[in-house]
């Protein structure tokens, strides 16, 4: 006789096993694809940044153009008339004519109140007896080599469109930095400016920036042919360790707090970001236990509420929807940090837009209507969950917290300061 028993128990452990292993494959393609929506979001960033500098070209050839006299007054030659020196010709023409009846494009005599300007002074390192020309446009960056005799290169920590960011050796403190190696254009350079600036503002409105979890600066000259900035040498950037912060509220809690007193200061300062992503917060330390702190970087594209136009155009998955309209305030900031709460805490982003107009209607749908808009759906997109279907079950809190933060009139939306004091964080 044949044992035609089943053993069920290794049926029962092989089918574990098999979904184990499908459970397992599943999350390795769902982080591939979160992978690939950050290359895509970085693809499209820089393509809103190129979108932009052209604007800004456009914009200045415009200018130029108003700037040109209304009419332009050619004078015919007239046979009466003549600047020949022989002083036999008749002519009929007067001097006093012309200015009475011409009309000159003058231009007014604007007047500079050096009492209301500051001026920023940039140390100029230079070789003596040498005009400091370079062979190449790029600083060569070696590794072992040292910058202005005093930083010594160690690695390449990643290098972006306006600038290099290298590990370095202070050779006087023999302590680690960060410099940041801006690239050698027009554009580069003057974002490079407007970080020094923004820095400079912040450190003058507090005696020590870590105590506002923002990046610290040390030191910068103009060397080479090239701006460098030294800060502080944070360690990992949030986006690296999103899966260590996945579901995990009290981290999560942490890094709020600390990107509120971060964006507190920049309120005070009537300073906005405009850049606020997860790659743009980095732990100030490497984590021993539960102390671990969060600090924010790369101010290049930050401006002020006084400004009219953005540096560059932030990352479609963290735009408030106010940036269309031309609408720069503080709470800019916020609706970005609200969208990096989402992610890390659900895993994945919460707009999936491939252009503006997506990224306005999906906002429409999730959020809820826009102020005195209304976003149709021209490209026949999906229609997305509300946000309250997303986050059905979880912590009330946390719900109420997000919904204030994400919403769509900027002049309801929390404040750093509110938000600090809101029942989730306390």
């Amino acid at each position: 006789m044949f044992d035609l028993s089943i053993d069920e128990s290794e049926e029962i452990a092989k089918m574990q096993e098999e979904i184990l292993r499908m459970k397992e494959e599943y999350l390795l393609r769902s982080r591939k694809l979160y992978l690939y929506q950050l290359e895509l979001e970085k693809k499209l960033h820089n393509l809103h940044e190129g979108k932009s500098l052209l604007a800004e070209h456009i914009e200045k050839l415009e200018c130029l153009n108003t700037q040109l006299p209304s009419q332009i007054f050619l004078q015919l030659p007239s046979r009466d008339f003549s600047f020949s020196n022989n002083g036999t010709e008749e002519t009929t023409f007067s001097f006093g004519e012309v200015e009475e009846n011409a009309e000159v494009n003058k231009v007014p005599y604007l007047s500079l109140d050096y009492q209301s300007q500051k001026i920023l002074e940039i140390p100029y390192i230079y070789t003596p007896n040498r005009t400091g020309y370079e062979i190449t446009r790029d600083f060569p960056i070696i590794i072992g080599e040292f910058i202005s005799e005093k930083y010594r290169i160690d690695r390449i920590i990643s290098n972006t469109q306006t600038s290099c960011l290298l590990s370095c050796l202070d050779k006087q403190k023999k302590t680690k930095v960060c410099v940041k190696v801006i690239q050698n254009d027009k554009q580069s350079f003057k974002r490079g400016l407007n970080e020094l600036r923004i820095l400079k503002t912040l450190q003058f409105s507090s005696k020590d920036l870590s105590q506002h979890n923002i990046v610290k600066l040390f030191d910068y000259f103009y060397f080479k042919e090239h701006l460098f900035i030294v800060q502080e040498l944070l360690f990992e950037s949030v986006s690296s360790i999103s899966d260590l912060l996945f579901e995990n509220t009290n981290n999560i809690q942490r890094l709020a707090i600390d990107i509120l007193k971060a964006l507190d200061l920049l309120k005070t300062n009537n300073i906005i970001h405009c850049d606020l992503n997860t790659e743009n917060i980095l732990q100030a330390k490497k984590p021993i236990g539960d102390d671990v702190h969060y600090k924010i970087i790369d101010f290049n594209s930050a401006i002020l509420n006084k400004d009219k136009e953005l540096f560059s155009y932030p990352m479609l998955a963290y735009a408030a929807p106010e940036i269309s309209e031309g609408n720069f305030t503080c709470a800019i900031d916020m609706w970005s940090f609200g969208c990096i709460l989402f992610e890390l805490y659900k895993g994945k982003t919460l707009f999936n837009a491939f252009s503006e107009q997506q990224l306005l209607y999906q906002i429409q749908e999730i959020i809820g209507l826009l102020p005195n808009k209304q976003v149709n759906n021209t490209g026949n997109w999906d229609k997305p969950q509300r946000l309250d279907q997303i986050l059905t079950g979880e912590n009330h809190n946390l719900i109420d917290f997000l919904k204030k933060i994400l919403n769509t009139d900027p002049l309801l939306r929390l404040t750093p300061k509110e938000a600090l004091s809101h029942p989730w964080l306390n």
